[in-house]
């Protein structure tokens, strides 16, 4: 009876605080589910933090919503000059910057619109969401503009994270391309752009489309987690493709097809249903030290009517399933000594190596962070640790009572 009484009183004491902390954290919760609208959907505690936000608690905390940027030289009002929230002149040292901004497009267009811009311009440290429908409509367009950088920018909560098209020169550089409804980041002829430090990742197409182009350079992206394809390149020539991290994309991690004089290595493809395929008229391309395991229906195909090269005549690739189709393989130093057959293919890994590539990824942008709920961390974190001392001092009280009843 004594035990049965001390257990009733310290269980309903127990249950009183976890609810009473329970409360203090939902409440923060339904507010900031209301409130923010950067909430993912794949992940419900974690947001995406715009650069230079002053609080993560309060991610949106820059300049308020601002109006849509559109800026075309050839159009009436839609000049350098007419947008107030340019600074610089546009020159080489001096360069136009657009910076600091939170743009909800209200679904309709897109966030940011260049057109005709032959300046400097640099756009910088803005979030841009919820932009129309339409085949070009994105957190930020460009086209036909040259010399443009897009630094530390979020697009999230678009139909495309960013589309550009008939550009050169351009960067996009440290963004964060997330939770758009169609392709992460979309492109039609451009040369010599560069995507560098980008996080691709939870769109619900292809994360980067690449389309008609060349001379460019895709490296040190995290491509993961989106539905179709995480990279797609059509008709390229001259672009390379390296220490990119490609992971868990509900189809194909890398396609190539109609493809000419490419290079693709030192990227991790990795938990993709397929890893790399090759198609159409794909011919002369090089695709080698890159480790490709994992991938649900085979690492690598390449149905592809040219020829292509899975080595470098000294180094071809990691391969994670190659013993099951090589077993008894002799090792010539650091590879194996039989080639890896590339699936569909009279092209195989001359080189294959033994052990995965040493990569290192150079990942800079800022990635969704861990929400911190406004007063609730160090609640929360007080009343677990009395939810526990209470289940702590139940279990002894229990064996102290148990003790004596049985010394009786």
């Amino acid at each position: 009876m004594v035990y049965s009484r001390i257990h009733n009183k310290l269980t309903l004491s127990l249950v009183i605080i976890l609810f009473i902390g329970v409360m203090f954290v939902n409440i923060d919760e339904s507010s900031d589910k209301i409130e923010n609208p950067f909430l993912t959907n794949n992940k419900k505690d974690s947001i995406l933090v715009p650069m230079g936000a002053t609080s993560t608690n309060n991610p949106l905390n820059l300049t308020g919503y601002h109006n849509k940027i559109y800026i075309d030289p050839l159009k009436e009002n839609k000049n350098f000059g007419d947008c107030d929230d340019l600074s610089g002149r546009g020159t080489l040292n001096n360069p136009y910057i657009l910076e600091n901004l939170v743009i909800d497009s209200n679904g309709e267009g897109s966030g940011i619109y260049i057109e005709n811009v032959q300046k400097y311009l640099i756009i910088r440290n803005c979030t841009i969401f919820n932009s129309g429908h339409f085949y070009q409509d994105a957190g930020i367009t460009i086209i036909r503009s040259n010399y443009v950088k897009i630094i530390q920018c979020n697009t999230v909560y678009n139909h495309k994270g960013i589309f550009s098209a008939h550009t050169k020169y351009n960067q996009i550089i440290n963004c964060n391309i997330t939770n758009n409804r169609n392709f992460g980041w979309d492109s039609y002829n451009n040369q010599f752009l560069e995507l560098i430090g980008n996080n691709v990742s939870f769109n619900a197409e292809i994360g980067l489309y690449y389309y008609r182009s060349y001379d460019g350079l895709v490296k040190y992206n995290y491509i993961a987690n989106n539905q179709a394809n995480g990279m797609n390149l059509y008709e390229m020539t001259n672009t390379v493709v390296h220490h990119n991290m490609i992971i868990n994309n509900g189809k194909i991690g890398l396609r190539i097809g109609d493809m000419m004089n490419n290079t693709a290595h030192h990227n991790n493809i990795s938990r993709n249903a397929k890893g790399i395929e090759l198609w159409g008229t794909t011919s002369e391309n090089h695709i080698y030290a890159n480790n490709i395991f994992d991938n649900e229906l085979g690492q690598a195909f390449d149905r592809s009517r040219g020829s292509n090269y899975w080595d470098n005549g000294t180094h071809g690739n990691y391969w994670g399933d190659y013993l099951v189709y090589n077993p008894y393989s002799d090792i010539n130093g650091s590879f194996w000594q039989s080639p890896y057959k590339v699936n569909h293919s009279k092209n195989a890994d001359i080189w294959p190596s033994i052990l995965p590539f040493e990569i290192s990824f150079d990942f800079n942008y800022i990635a969704p962070q861990q929400k911190s709920i406004t007063g609730a961390p160090s609640i929360l974190l007080i009343f677990t640790t009395l939810g526990i001392s209470a289940i702590v001092i139940t279990n002894q009280k229990k064996k102290t009572i148990t003790e004596s009843i049985s010394s009786n």
